[in-house]
């Protein structure tokens, strides 16, 4: 008998092609961005639905130009309610010079860190932005990671920093944002001293979900 080309049953691209009953296709429509095939709670057709896990990409920047300065990501990651976590990886980032973060465009006189590393203690006190890597030695392979949580009982900003500019150098310690954000990270800024990026650096923002 004539029957419907499954051409016809696909409109869009990326649509999938599945069985509604026995000897019957039907259309499932593309799912959204970061989101997996799955089956629906009846057992009876795929759907699309959020990757399981508790780690979600919030944005990746791939590579910096060697010929910026800066660069923010901006997004709304709630502390309280949806995020236990954030983020910041980044790798080989600056030719010579620290690499500083900037959190909800927040600049006055509000980080405070500490911590201890190869050169001993290290405190920074009521600083303009954070410094997740103070390394100078050119050529040495600079890796940083900035965790960022919530404080619910004020709103304040809170979390540890890794920095390994190379094998012989390695520091770790925390911070406290002075002024009350609500819990809320809206965007974070990257720069460097330098005022350069070296050609490939890569940075990536992740949210661990609560």
């Amino acid at each position: 008998k004539w029957a419907a080309s499954p051409t016809s049953v696909l409109t869009t691209q990326s649509d999938i092609l599945y069985a509604s009953s026995a000897n019957t296709l039907a259309r499932l429509a593309k799912g959204t961005a970061t989101q997996v095939l799955t089956m629906n709670s009846g057992a009876t057709a795929p759907e699309w639905a959020v990757a399981p896990g508790k780690l979600e990409l919030i944005e990746h920047y791939e590579e910096a130009s060697a010929t910026n300065d800066a660069k923010t990501f901006t997004f709304d990651a709630d502390l309280t309610d949806d995020y236990g976590c954030v983020f910041l990886l980044a790798s080989y980032f600056g030719l010579n010079g620290e690499l500083f973060v900037t959190i909800n465009n927040v600049s006055t006189g509000v980080y405070a860190q500490g911590g201890f590393g190869m050169g001993g203690n290290r405190t920074d006190s009521g600083e303009n932005e954070l410094s997740i890597n103070h390394d100078t030695t050119v050529g040495d392979t600079k890796t940083s990671c900035l965790s960022i949580y919530g404080n619910s009982a004020d709103g304040r900003l809170n979390g540890f920093w890794t920095e390994q500019a190379s094998l012989t150098s390695f520091e770790s310690g925390g911070f406290y944002m002075g002024s009350a954000q609500s819990g809320t990270i809206s965007s974070i800024e990257v720069t460097t001293s330098a005022n350069t990026w070296a050609q490939g650096s890569t940075f990536d923002v992740y949210g661990w979900k609560i």
